[in-house]
C-alpha cells in the first residue's frame, strides 16, 4: 500500500484478485497507527505484501512474547477474530463482510466458528 492511497476518510485496496481497488473506512484506530509510521517513502509498510517471511517470524516472536500458544495460528487467525468481534458487537453480518472484503459465503466457509457452549446456549434459549 503506497500514502497516495491512504485518501482523507477511507484508504484504497487493490482487491484479492488484483482487478479493481476496493475502499476500507478510516477509523480512529487505523489514524492512530498511521500517525506513527514513517511518511518518508512511498510505501506505507515497508514490506512486500508477497513476503510474509518476516512478519510470520515476528507474529511467532509477539505471541510468545505475550505467553499465547501459537498452536497453527498465523496471520489468518486475526481474519476469524475479527468476523467474531464485529458479530459479538452486532454487526449486520453483510457489513461484516463487507468490512473484511469478503462474502458473506466466504465468511460462512472460513470465519464462522460457534463453540460448544455458543450452540447450547443458544439451544436453551
Amino acid at each position: 500500500m503506497l500514502w497516495r492511497d491512504v485518501l482523507k476518510d477511507q484508504i484504497a485496496l487493490v482487491s484479492k484478485d488484483n482487478i479493481r481497488r476496493e475502499y476500507i473506512p478510516r477509523t480512529k484506530q487505523i489514524d492512530a497507527i498511521l500517525d506513527q509510521l514513517s511518511k518518508d517513502r512511498a510505501k506505507v509498510f515497508s514490506w512486500s505484501h508477497h513476503s510474509t517471511s518476516r512478519l510470520t517470524k515476528w507474529l511467532t516472536e509477539c505471541m510468545a512474547d505475550v505467553g499465547i500458544d501459537k498452536r497453527g495460528r498465523n496471520f489468518h487467525a486475526f481474519r476469524k477474530s475479527r468476523w467474531s468481534d464485529l458479530i459479538e458487537k452486532n454487526t449486520n453480518p453483510s457489513i461484516a463482510a463487507k468490512l473484511m472484503r469478503c462474502s458473506i459465503q466466504t465468511a460462512q466457509k472460513h470465519y464462522i466458528h460457534h463453540s460448544m457452549k455458543d450452540l447450547r446456549e443458544a439451544a436453551e434459549k
